[in-house]
Protein backbone atom coordinates (compact mmCIF):
# COMPACT_ATOMS: atom_id res chain seq x y z
CA UNK A 1 0.00 0.00 0.00
CA UNK A 2 1.38 3.30 -0.93
CA UNK A 3 1.68 6.23 1.51
CA UNK A 4 -1.79 6.84 3.66
CA UNK A 5 -2.14 10.44 2.65
CA UNK A 6 -6.27 12.10 2.15
CA UNK A 7 -5.82 11.55 -2.01
CA UNK A 8 -5.28 8.19 -1.79
CA UNK A 9 -8.03 7.65 0.42
CA UNK A 10 -10.43 9.16 -2.12
CA UNK A 11 -8.87 6.84 -4.80
CA UNK A 12 -9.95 4.36 -2.46
CA UNK A 13 -13.52 5.48 -1.95
CA UNK A 14 -13.91 5.95 -5.88
CA UNK A 15 -13.20 2.23 -6.28
CA UNK A 16 -15.25 1.27 -3.32
CA UNK A 17 -18.20 3.23 -4.48
CA UNK A 18 -18.12 2.18 -8.59
CA UNK A 19 -17.51 -1.26 -7.70
CA UNK A 20 -20.55 -1.22 -5.30
CA UNK A 21 -22.97 0.04 -6.85
CA UNK A 22 -21.48 0.23 -10.65
CA UNK A 23 -23.63 2.90 -11.81
CA UNK A 24 -25.41 6.08 -10.72
CA UNK A 25 -27.23 5.88 -7.88
CA UNK A 26 -29.33 8.62 -8.41
CA UNK A 27 -29.97 8.59 -12.19
CA UNK A 28 -29.29 5.34 -13.38
CA UNK A 29 -27.17 5.93 -15.72
CA UNK A 30 -23.70 4.30 -16.38
CA UNK A 31 -20.72 6.57 -17.63
CA UNK A 32 -17.36 5.40 -17.62
CA UNK A 33 -16.73 8.34 -15.67
CA UNK A 34 -18.61 7.71 -12.55
CA UNK A 35 -17.86 9.12 -9.18
CA UNK A 36 -18.34 8.95 -5.64
CA UNK A 37 -21.31 11.02 -4.38
CA UNK A 38 -21.37 12.31 -0.47
CA UNK A 39 -24.40 13.04 0.97
CA UNK A 40 -22.36 14.68 3.88
CA UNK A 41 -19.70 17.43 1.84
CA UNK A 42 -16.40 15.95 1.68
CA UNK A 43 -14.88 19.02 3.78
CA UNK A 44 -16.79 17.40 7.17
CA UNK A 45 -13.73 15.29 7.78
CA UNK A 46 -15.24 13.31 10.00
CA UNK A 47 -17.43 11.43 7.29
CA UNK A 48 -15.33 12.32 4.28
CA UNK A 49 -14.19 8.39 3.72
CA UNK A 50 -17.30 7.16 6.09
CA UNK A 51 -18.52 4.56 3.01
CA UNK A 52 -21.85 5.11 4.56
CA UNK A 53 -21.77 8.72 3.40
CA UNK A 54 -21.06 7.56 -0.13
CA UNK A 55 -22.79 6.40 -2.89
CA UNK A 56 -22.19 6.18 -6.68
CA UNK A 57 -22.83 9.03 -9.07
CA UNK A 58 -22.34 11.13 -12.60
CA UNK A 59 -20.98 14.08 -12.74
CA UNK A 60 -24.21 15.15 -13.42
CA UNK A 61 -26.20 14.37 -10.45
CA UNK A 62 -23.39 14.70 -8.20
CA UNK A 63 -23.05 18.61 -9.42
CA UNK A 64 -26.45 18.83 -8.86
CA UNK A 65 -26.05 16.95 -5.05
CA UNK A 66 -25.84 21.04 -3.69
CA UNK A 67 -29.12 22.69 -5.15
CA UNK A 68 -30.72 19.45 -4.56
CA UNK A 69 -29.79 17.13 -2.09
CA UNK A 70 -32.91 15.29 -2.34
CA UNK A 71 -31.92 12.02 -4.94
CA UNK A 72 -28.76 11.34 -3.47
CA UNK A 73 -30.45 11.81 0.40
CA UNK A 74 -33.04 9.30 -0.80
CA UNK A 75 -30.34 6.59 -1.55
CA UNK A 76 -28.67 7.12 1.96
CA UNK A 77 -31.77 6.82 3.43
CA UNK A 78 -32.73 3.47 1.65
CA UNK A 79 -29.48 2.01 3.16
CA UNK A 80 -29.38 3.56 6.11
CA UNK A 81 -33.01 3.65 7.49
CA UNK A 82 -34.08 6.75 9.69
CA UNK A 83 -31.93 5.97 12.21
CA UNK A 84 -29.02 5.74 10.50
CA UNK A 85 -29.15 8.60 8.59
CA UNK A 86 -29.12 10.52 11.93
CA UNK A 87 -26.53 8.80 13.42
CA UNK A 88 -24.16 9.75 10.51
CA UNK A 89 -25.56 13.23 10.38
CA UNK A 90 -24.40 13.53 14.09
CA UNK A 91 -21.18 11.88 12.95
CA UNK A 92 -20.37 14.46 10.18
CA UNK A 93 -20.86 17.37 12.84
CA UNK A 94 -18.09 16.02 14.97
CA UNK A 95 -14.92 17.63 14.27
CA UNK A 96 -11.64 15.53 13.12
CA UNK A 97 -8.65 17.71 13.37
CA UNK A 98 -5.93 15.37 12.44
CA UNK A 99 -7.30 11.71 10.31
CA UNK A 100 -5.36 8.86 11.36
CA UNK A 101 -4.63 8.17 7.30
CA UNK A 102 -2.98 5.02 7.87
CA UNK A 103 -5.91 3.47 10.22
CA UNK A 104 -8.71 5.10 7.00
CA UNK A 105 -6.58 3.68 4.30
CA UNK A 106 -6.30 0.58 5.84
CA UNK A 107 -9.88 0.29 6.43
CA UNK A 108 -10.99 1.14 3.06
CA UNK A 109 -8.44 -1.57 1.36
CA UNK A 110 -9.83 -4.32 3.78
CA UNK A 111 -13.38 -3.50 3.23
CA UNK A 112 -12.28 -3.38 -0.97
CA UNK A 113 -11.26 -6.81 -0.71
CA UNK A 114 -14.53 -7.69 0.70
CA UNK A 115 -16.42 -6.91 -2.70
CA UNK A 116 -17.08 -9.34 -4.67
CA UNK A 117 -16.94 -7.58 -7.70
CA UNK A 118 -13.03 -6.59 -6.38
CA UNK A 119 -12.19 -10.29 -6.16
CA UNK A 120 -13.79 -11.00 -10.03
CA UNK A 121 -11.45 -8.26 -11.20
CA UNK A 122 -7.70 -9.06 -12.60
CA UNK A 123 -4.96 -9.49 -10.17
CA UNK A 124 -2.98 -6.85 -12.44
CA UNK A 125 -6.42 -4.44 -11.82
CA UNK A 126 -6.31 -5.39 -8.32
CA UNK A 127 -2.78 -4.07 -7.59
CA UNK A 128 -3.61 -1.18 -9.94
CA UNK A 129 -6.65 -0.39 -7.22
CA UNK A 130 -4.25 -0.71 -4.10
CA UNK A 131 -2.05 1.26 -5.06
CA UNK A 132 -4.98 4.01 -5.67
CA UNK A 133 -2.93 3.59 -9.49
CA UNK A 134 -6.05 3.47 -11.33
CA UNK A 135 -8.81 5.84 -13.12
CA UNK A 136 -12.41 5.29 -12.71
CA UNK A 137 -13.01 4.52 -16.83
CA UNK A 138 -10.99 2.00 -16.27
CA UNK A 139 -12.77 0.22 -13.65
CA UNK A 140 -16.17 1.03 -15.49
CA UNK A 141 -14.63 -0.68 -18.42
CA UNK A 142 -13.78 -3.87 -16.28
CA UNK A 143 -17.40 -3.83 -14.11
CA UNK A 144 -19.42 -3.46 -17.80
CA UNK A 145 -17.19 -5.43 -20.07
CA UNK A 146 -15.87 -3.08 -22.28
CA UNK A 147 -12.40 -3.88 -22.05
Amino acid sequence: MRKPTKAFADRLVSAYAILSDTHCTTCGIIRADLQPGHFFRRVRQSVRWDLRNIACQCPSCNAKHNDNPLPLQRVILSRLGIEGLEELERQSNTPLRQPDMAAICTGLTFYLGELPRFRWLSPKLQEKIVAGRFTNRELVSAIHGGG
